[in-house]
């Protein structure tokens, strides 16, 4: 199969919060690497206008991120055809809902799934779709080399999602080390989000678009970075445990993650124990931060392995699985 029989669908035209912006960053991204064309719906085709009936005149395939997987069997107008390759984010579903999945991604050409730890359990269930691992990744506009450098200005910046019992150890560790500078985000009355100084409640600089956050991170020595599930919400994500895309942002802007994960087949594929193993007693967290604070980032190590997980590598992988389906 030809590379031309592929387009992408995007909802940039109508999806516009800040956590969409990774989505387009990667459909920008294999869009170049594949050469195939993009196309950007308005809401009232993606609701209501049957997916093969967009976009097939010029192309036997059509490309989408679904942010959720249970999302394309709720209207009948969005369930895929033969013609559709979906490329599943995040699944969190039950096992009550695994039939509701299978029933509405039925006749879909490729089901993509990004957590090699949900892959496993879809096939240890027996399910029935074309399924295949497409793992998520890191826009190569973000590319590091070993001699990347970044200027340091916070040494611990709590960014997101972190489990309770780790901020209170970053408490402890402030406490005993005077000095220290931890920063956090949070939301004004606003709902605006912004980075602020934990000791002086002083608010440093916005974090509301992905270029803030990007620059944030750029400026922080450590981040704690915890798979969702492992982190005080794993009812929320039905056991799951996927590595999330940040770990790979603080992997480029060369600051050193503090780890806090499940051994799974995710973990494993992600390779977390290169960075360090879970951290799992205030003891092995603050030997952990002790070296990341005097040594930094290896930025060799985090070149090396990115290498491996930018965007262009995932174009590379739906390439080879598009030849496949000849």
């Amino acid at each position: 199969m030809n590379n031309k029989d592929l387009f992408i669908r995007s909802r940039r035209r109508f999806k516009t919060k800040v956590y969409y912006d990774i989505v387009y960053e990667w459909e920008d991204d294999l869009r170049r690497c594949l050469g195939v064309e993009l196309e950007a719906h308005r809401r009232l085709v993606w609701d209501f206008v049957s997916l093969n009936m967009v976009g097939r005149r010029r192309h036997r395939y059509a490309f989408a991120f679904e942010m959720d997987a249970l999302r394309r069997v709720k209207r009948p107008s969005q369930r895929p055809d033969k013609h559709d390759i979906l490329g599943i984010i995040d699944y969190f579903a039950d096992d009550d809902n695994l039939p509701r999945f299978e029933h509405g991604c039925r006749d879909a050409a490729l089901v993509l799934i990004s957590s090699a730890q949900v892959l496993e359990y879809l096939r240890e269930k027996g399910c029935c779709l074309p399924l295949e691992h497409l793992p998520l990744s890191i826009s190569d506009r973000y590319a590091v080399t070993p001699d990347t450098k970044f200027d340091k200005e916070y040494d611990i910046a709590i960014i997101g999602r972190t489990p309770q019992h780790i901020r209170a150890w970053i408490e402890r560790y402030r406490m005993e080390h005077p000095g220290l500078r931890v920063v956090a985000t949070r939301a004004d009355s606003h709902n605006r989000h912004y980075c602020y100084d934990t000791v002086t409640g002083e608010r440093l600089c916005d974090a509301e678009t992905r270029a803030d956050y990007m620059q944030l991170l750029r400026r922080s020595r450590v981040v704690p970075y915890a798979t969702p599930g492992y982190n005080g919400d794993a009812r929320a994500t039905n056991g799951f445990h996927q590595v999330t895309p940040r770990f790979l942002e603080i992997l480029a802007a060369g600051a050193r993650p503090l780890l806090h994960y499940q051994d799974n087949a995710d973990t494993r594929f992600y390779e977390l124990e290169k960075f360090s193993p879970s951290l799992e007693t205030y003891e092995a967290f603050a030997a952990e931060l002790d070296d990341a604070l005097s040594n930094g980032a290896d930025m060799r190590l985090h070149s090396e392995y990115l290498a491996k997980h930018y965007t262009s590598t995932r174009a590379g992988m739906l390439a080879d699985l598009m030849k496949q389906m000849s």
